[in-house]
């Protein structure tokens, strides 16, 4: 074994099986910490940019496991999917359980449950649907429903200045 001491305590231990620090690591700018597979090939490098970014590099491919107590809360598969509680993300980011955008007075949350896809607005206040740089439609918080317009005054308000307001259509096909 290879100890270092300061007033008799050991505050690093190297040996041919485990090392074990009591205190800071300090790497220089400009160089990393590599952590080697089982086979002594470098499966992985943790450095800083020169902005002081944190990067962890995944040399195989494999990408990352960000684990607490051994249960994977992040994880990065190495093809460019991200899970988050889950194991096995098949898009670019899947999200096992609730999303949650916090705003300053509310939340909204989107998630699933059984069959059904959830939106939900956890304030009081409305919930709005925008496209193309537009307020498109919205649900207030007494559950009316405006389209093209901001305040519904029944449970259904379709507004459009110019052409039909509002179409209903049956198909025999």
């Amino acid at each position: 074994d290879l100890l270092f001491r300061t007033s008799g305590t050991t505050q690093l231990q190297i040996n041919s099986t485990t090392s074990t620090f009591a205190g800071d690591v300090l790497v220089k700018s400009g160089n990393k910490i590599s952590l080697n597979r089982p086979d002594n090939l470098i499966a992985s490098e943790l450095s800083s940019s020169s902005t002081g970014k944190l990067i962890l590099n995944s040399l195989n491919g494999e990408g990352f496991d960000l684990q607490n107590n051994g249960t994977s809360i992040l994880l990065g598969d190495g093809v460019g999917n991200v899970g988050i509680g889950l194991t096995n993300p098949a898009t670019p980011l899947n999200v096992q359980g609730i999303i949650r955008s916090n705003g300053n007075t509310s939340s909204a949350d989107f998630y699933s449950t059984g069959n059904d896809a959830l939106i939900v607005n956890n304030g009081n206040a409305n919930l709005r649907f925008w496209n193309n740089g537009s307020e498109r439609m919205r649900i207030d918080s007494a559950g009316k429903v405006g389209i093209g317009l901001n305040s519904p005054t029944s449970k259904l308000n379709v507004y459009t200045s110019t052409g039909r307001n509002f179409e209903v259509d049956q198909s025999t096909s």
